[in-house]
């Protein structure tokens, strides 16, 4: 039996930031090793958490709430 694949968040539409990191996990890219983080988004369930390249989310967002930035948006 095969089991349907929750449908992606596309976050280029979504007016969503970085909210929580929920858990990290090293991942081997080639010859490389990134870290990914489990995103919490803002206004979206636990359940929505998307793994993204941590270092790609902290340059695109550089202010949000996840990295510790009280009163950012």
């Amino acid at each position: 039996m095969f089991s349907d694949f929750p449908t992606p968040l596309d976050l280029s539409v979504a007016n969503v930031v970085p909210e929580k990191v929920l858990d990290r996990k090293m991942v081997k890219k080639g010859n490389a090793v990134h870290v990914q983080v489990l995103m919490q988004w803002s206004g979206l369930s636990e359940e929505a958490a998307t793994w993204e390249d941590y270092e790609v989310l902290k340059r695109r967002y550089p202010g949000a709430p996840a990295w510790g930035h009280a009163g950012s948006s």
